[in-house]
């Protein structure tokens, strides 16, 4: 997707809401859809506030740098290099004194979490269904790590449209679908903070609609007005399989991982 391509398709939406301010996700919205359609460089997206602020890791750089040392220390673990590592973007994003992406460095460390917990392996799923993908960074991740399989994403329509015009200029093949409030039974539904940012009736309605043979979650406790740690521990109480939650030690705010797998 072109610059232009990616403009025209921004301008064939309806205006988002104008009135709504951070850090709820209306706003976010609104700021990528007039930035893109008042002819701001799409290359430079990583410089918006609709960006900077909520998808990029850049202010959490030390935690980052602690999760890849703990990585690349892991007993048994071949650190997968090549998947975290980016040319570009380096001033915003990369950890210091390296070149990897302290936001794919953060996501290959959940992905390691559900693979540690569960015993399954990201090379060897099917279908995975990421709800909320951001700019499109996990699915690129995914791809690196030997996924072969067909990864959907659920979003807002202005988000999707980034996270299509990102994953077609990386010269990467990446097998993405778009898709609308559900999706087919697949084997792993992903949400990094995305569903606990969402108001609950919009949760629920996504929940009930999605078969997953495992979750993997990561949510503040709480957002807004949000008792995330309640909202996911009744969803566990009332799903079959096993889980597993707890608080992310290293990370400010408080944040918390929710798995569920079944055998």
């Amino acid at each position: 997707m072109t610059n232009a391509e990616l403009r025209a398709a921004m301008s064939a939406l309806p205006s988002p809401p104008s009135d709504v301010k951070p850090p709820f996700w209306d706003a976010w919205r609104y700021d990528l859809w007039k930035r893109v359609t008042d002819g701001e460089n799409p290359a430079e997206f990583w410089l918006w506030p609709c960006v900077y602020f909520p998808l990029l890791n850049n202010h959490w750089l030390n935690f980052m740098k602690h999760e890849l040392d703990e990585l690349i220390g892991l007993t048994g673990y071949a650190f997968p290099y090549d998947a975290v590592y980016s040319p570009v973007n380096g001033v915003f994003d990369h950890i210091p004194d390296t070149l990897f992406s302290a936001t794919l460095t953060h996501q290959l460390y959940h992905l390691t979490q559900y693979e540690k917990i569960t015993g399954k392996r990201i090379d060897e799923l099917s279908t995975i269904v990421e709800f909320g993908a951001g700019y499109g960074a996990l699915a690129l991740l995914v791809h690196r790590l030997g996924f072969k399989g067909t990864y959907y994403i659920i979003d807002l329509p202005e988000f999707a449209l980034l996270q299509q015009y990102y994953l077609s200029n990386t010269g990467e093949a990446i097998n993405v679908k778009w898709s609308g409030q559900f999706v087919p039974d697949v084997d792993l539904c992903i949400a990094l903070y995305s569903l606990s940012e969402t108001p609950y009736e919009m949760r629920d309605i996504y929940l009930a609609h999605i078969s997953a043979e495992s979750h993997l979650f990561l949510y503040s406790n709480r957002f807004a007005d949000y008792d995330n740690i309640a909202y996911f521990d009744g969803y566990a109480k009332r799903r079959s399989g096993n889980w597993r939650a707890w608080k992310i030690e290293h990370m400010p705010p408080e944040s918390w991982y929710s798995i569920g797998w079944t055998e």
